[in-house]
């Protein structure tokens, strides 16, 4: 790997990446990165070195990287790692994982397809055709969970502000954080009507709570949304729900 330019071969980056690794070490994340798109000769490959980079960025940081946030500061400083070293231990690793794999599956002729959409959308699938569903869906727990992918979206370069980072992701998860509300996009009754036509009783529960949240929010600190990111975040869930529905097989699991 070439000697480290100087400072300027790091311009490119905003300030909260430049905060969470030494100049010199941001530079070989850099070469890495650089490498990876100018010498795969495949896009497969491309993508496999650059998931073992993006898994790199928050084990050779000096910064607390820990869920959920970022924290680039002197008190959550933590011994920084060379990152050429972290990122063939990613590779190593994953190399180890796929032959694993490849040696224990099936002899069987089977299709995968990978649906890059939202889960509130109608999936292009037959009902009654899937015999497990399996999510992790985000929690009702206040977490920024675009705010997560941060460091990585600001280190590939797509994304260099927080506006970025609404337009391109916040806007389009799941409602589970007070950060995604726009208070004037939601009705009078934020609590979707289509729960109370499902089940009256959930549905007056929660307007209730919602309704309570309202009044307190006023009262506390920061005057938080809680009451609509709980509307929103039930109604988004709804949808998800009644999709999986539609799609899974009767009796089985999700």
């Amino acid at each position: 790997m070439p000697d480290f330019p100087g400072e300027e071969s790091l311009s490119e980056f905003p300030p909260l990446v430049r905060k969470c690794y030494s100049d010199k070490n941001l530079w070989a994340l850099k070469y890495i990165r650089d490498s990876i798109e100018a010498w795969s000769p495949t896009p497969e490959i491309a993508d496999f070195f650059r998931l073992a980079l993006t898994d790199t960025l928050r084990t050779a940081s000096k910064a607390g990287t820990g869920w959920p946030y970022i924290a680039p500061s002197k008190y959550h400083e933590k011994n920084e790692r060379p990152a050429l070293e972290v990122f063939a231990q990613a590779v190593q690793g994953m190399y180890r994982d796929l032959v694993t794999v490849l040696a224990k599956r099936r002899a069987a002729d089977v299709e995968t397809r990978l649906l890059l959409m939202d889960a509130r959308q109608p999936y292009p699938l037959e009902p009654e055709s899937i015999d497990l569903a399996v999510t992790s869906p985000p929690y009702l727990n206040n977490y920024d969970y675009a705010d997560r992918t941060r460091l990585e979206m600001y280190f590939w370069g797509w994304a260099r502000s927080w506006r970025d980072i609404t337009e391109k992701v916040r806007d389009k998860l799941i409602i589970a954080a007070t950060t995604q509300i726009r208070r004037s996009s939601f009705e009078e009754n934020p609590v979707s009507p289509a729960i109370r036509v499902l089940e009256p009783t959930l549905y007056h529960e929660l307007a209730d709570k919602v309704s309570q949240l309202k009044e307190r929010r006023l009262y506390k600190g920061g005057k938080k949304s809680y009451d609509l990111m709980v509307a929103g975040y039930f109604n988004d869930m709804l949808l998800i729900i009644q999709q999986v529905y539609r799609v899974l097989k009767p009796r089985q699991r999700l």
